[in-house]
């Protein structure tokens, strides 16, 4: 569509300035002269078709927009040859006039060779952006600076060409006119400078414009990816779509963000280590297992992705803090490593004094977890980390401890990992009580139901009681485990 609309303008264009720089051309009328402007660019407007397959479309993606300026400014050029030997041949044309009419194709050519070459590089960033492909070559890189130059430079000499043609034929008109018409002649020559400016004007405007449009388009690609880099998605590339600095530019912004993404990557795991790393420390001194870490880990998660849904909790528990919870919440126990072993490890009841140093374990890890926050300012997981193990044994009635906590006053992470904590710990033998049934398990769960635990809680265990099986099974700690996680019904059809 831009193509028809700036050949169509091309024509009038041509039209008025031929006939403006060409005494030969301005003695004929519009149906003579227009009909083979016509037909000429009516061809090569055709022909641009069958070019831009076979010349075009198929050279690499760094190549298409030099490739589109080269063939439509050659069309021009080649329409204004065979115009200028028509009119040799059938209106004899002297040779400055074929001249004229070869400069007129080549001014308006250039001007529109490059406003569908923008057009092409707009394209490009398209299909740089669908294919995730790269749009390129160091070896055919054109600076914005030499752009900036090569058009400034072009359009000058092109101006000063038409409009000096346009001079002397006002020269000439003046001097076959003679002085008694000067005050009409010179009138009519500002009127036609003034038409031929304002046509080729339209011209540098709408180069302009497509220019600076370009130019905000990859600006934006560019200013897009460092906002989402910003927030915190390294998985954001700007399009490589330019065969210029915005080009290079996006090439180091992806190599600088793709750094950032191992960096990142790396310290996450180093992270993760370190959590499974102190959690196992703490569980080295208890009776309980690894799988413990694991099973807890996933039923905090299985929980809050339900919660989600809820527009309760749709605003807090967003796809980061999920991830945050899963990950601090194998820091539940590591207060433990501060409780005698004497008390942690006795296999019968405990006393009321060896019960009060339990309860410590709460505090115990909240302490050592806020003076790690204090070198780390800001970091969310250490304070999920910080809220779980210090408010996961609360109580949803205000029965628990370290405070006493009632309903929402406990920190919503800490009320998730009470059920998953409590759940895993029916399923699993202790050294002071052998594993629970899952359906035993989530009759005690039921129960606790606005006691024990918070009310949405107990009713997402209960919308997720297949998971949590499914959980529990696959990190159970042995066969023996996997069995009672089984109903009778279950076990028959497993053999």
């Amino acid at each position: 569509m831009r193509a028809t609309i700036l050949y169509s303008f091309s024509f009038f264009v041509i039209l008025v300035l031929s006939r403006q720089m060409s005494p030969d051309i301005s003695s004929l009328n519009i149906t003579e002269w227009g009909l083979p402007l016509a037909i000429a660019l009516g061809g090569v407007f055709l022909l641009r078709r069958y070019l831009q397959a076979v010349y075009v479309e198929i050279a690499s993606l760094s190549k298409r927009g030099r490739r589109q300026f080269i063939m439509e400014w050659a069309l021009f050029m080649t329409a204004g040859i065979l115009v200028g030997a028509y009119g040799s041949l059938i209106f004899h044309f002297d040779i400055l006039s074929s001249l004229s009419v070869l400069l007129a194709f080549t001014v308006v050519g250039f001007f529109v060779s490059a406003d569908l070459a923008l057009q092409r590089e707009r394209l490009l960033g398209e299909e740089a952006i669908r294919d995730n492909s790269v749009c390129f070559d160091e070896q055919r890189c054109f600076s914005l600076t030499r752009q900036l130059v090569f058009m400034t430079i072009a359009c000058a000499i092109l101006l000063a060409a038409i409009l000096y043609c346009i001079f002397i034929q006002d020269i000439q008109w003046i001097l076959a006119e003679g002085p008694l018409h000067i005050e009409q002649i010179r009138s009519d020559i500002f009127i036609e400078i003034g038409f031929t400016i304002a046509l080729l004007l339209v011209f540098l405007v709408t180069i302009v414009i497509s220019y600076s449009h370009n130019l905000k388009i990859f600006l934006g690609y560019q200013d897009t990816v460092l906002h989402a880099v910003g927030e915190g998605n390294l998985t954001a590339r700007v399009p490589v779509a330019r065969c210029d600095d915005f080009g290079r530019m996006a090439i180091k912004t992806n190599k600088m963000v793709e750094s950032l993404q191992v960096r990142t990557a790396e310290l996450h795991r180093t992270q993760d280590i370190t959590i499974i790393t102190l959690a196992a420390l703490a569980e080295s001194r208890d009776s309980e297992t690894s799988g413990h870490i694991l099973r807890t880990q996933y039923y905090v998660k299985a929980i809050a992705e339900h919660l989600r849904c809820s527009s309760r909790y749709a605003d807090f528990l967003n796809e980061k803090t999920i991830e945050q919870l899963y990950k601090s919440s194998p820091l539940h126990d590591i207060g433990k490593v501060g409780v005698s072993d004497r008390i942690l490890l006795k296999p019968g009841r405990l006393t009321f004094e060896e019960f009060e140093e339990i309860k410590q374990h709460t505090s115990y890890g909240r302490d050592a977890i806020a003076r790690t926050e204090k070198y780390i300012q800001g970091n969310s997981l250490l304070r999920f980390a910080k809220e779980i193990a210090y408010t996961h044994h609360e109580r949803f009635d205000g029965t628990g401890y370290p405070q006493g906590l009632k309903g929402d006053e406990i920190p919503l992470s800490g009320r998730i990992m009470a059920l998953a904590d409590v759940f895993d710990a029916l399923i699993s033998r202790r050294v002071y009580k052998p594993a629970f049934p899952f359906i035993e398990a989530k009759k005690i769960i039921v129960e606790g139901r606005g006691e024990q635990f918070d009310p949405d809680i107990v009713d997402a265990f209960l919308a997720l009681q297949d998971r949590f099986r499914q959980i529990a099974f696959e990190f159970a700690d042995s066969d023996y485990d996997r069995n009672l996680l089984l109903d009778d019904e279950m076990k028959s059809s497993c053999g």
